[in-house]
């Protein structure tokens, strides 16, 4: 039997669902920090009616901070209707449009 190999963490990327976390984002943030690097946590709320999104934005804004500081690259997607008319696949680069 081969012995397992190590994960390179730099290479794993996780997607947080948080509708509606303010009780537990920043609880779940630090956790994800303490395997991940901050560049590959990924946040996505949908229209949450409580202060998910003011904890997000404070945490991100620091984010870009420490990047600038840094002189590190940052990109940012923003999408605030959670919306967008096309998909592309990241095999073929088809693009699909919304008929809608």
């Amino acid at each position: 039997m081969s012995k397992p190999t190590a994960i390179n963490f730099s290479e794993v990327a996780a997607i947080v669902p948080a509708h509606n976390e303010e009780e537990s984002i920043r609880k779940t943030i630090s956790a994800l920090l303490q395997v991940l690097p901050s560049k590959n946590i990924y946040v996505v709320s949908d229209f949450s009616t409580d202060k998910t999104i003011e904890i997000i934005s404070n945490e991100l804004k620091e984010e870009i901070k420490s990047a600038h500081g840094n002189n590190e690259k940052m990109v940012l997607f923003i999408n605030r209707k959670g919306y967008t008319p096309t998909t592309v696949c990241n095999d073929c680069h088809k693009t699909i449009l919304c008929e809608k």
